[in-house]
């Protein structure tokens, strides 16, 4: 992802966005993101639900219920609190439903390429900079739940838990 933003950025993007080859982001999710850009957010995430075409109604719940625990534990897990430097409380902002203006990509240094989980190194870095992060409830991703067959529900729990295969500390800086 870091190499095609700094490519856009190189071509004259000024603001960027993405989402996971595996979501399915839903009509108006670009028109969320440029609302909230335009209203002067510098980073703007929205809500992921899982698909509906994967594990039917249980593993969607079960995801559900997966991302709601992750989100609690982010926020209260003491090494987000303010007092270690942050402008924004601690929001579980998914990486696979992003927009960030091209100037604070930049100035946070990009997306780490390692280590994992990058999306949480992002956040952290950008929280660090700005207080200017926004949730837009019109910018909905659906996730693949290909974890849950990969790693079974208490496997994906370690996984958002940081405790899960490819996840290693907080940010270096």
């Amino acid at each position: 992802m870091d190499t095609g933003f700094r490519y856009a950025i190189e071509c004259g993007a000024t603001w960027l966005a993405r989402t996971d080859a595996d979501c399915l982001p839903h009509p108006g999710w670009t028109a969320g993101a440029r609302d909230a850009l335009l209203r002067g957010a510098g980073l703007v995430c929205g809500r992921i639900d899982a698909r509906r075409d994967e594990h039917g109604p249980l593993g969607r719940a079960a995801f559900r219920a997966l991302v709601c625990v992750a989100a609690f534990f982010g926020r209260v897990r003491p090494a987000h609190h303010r007092r270690h430097g942050y402008l924004a409380p601690y929001r579980m902002h998914a990486g696979n439903n992003m927009a960030v203006t091209a100037a604070l990509y930049e100035a946070v240094g990009g997306m780490p390429r390692r280590p994992s989980p990058t999306d949480r190194l992002f956040l952290n870095r950008v929280r660090r900079r700005t207080a200017a992060i926004v949730h837009a409830r019109d910018m909905v991703v659906e996730n693949s739940t290909r974890r849950l067959s990969a790693y079974g529900v208490v496997g994906t729990a370690r996984w958002y838990l940081d405790k899960g295969p490819g996840r290693h500390g907080e940010d270096p800086r």
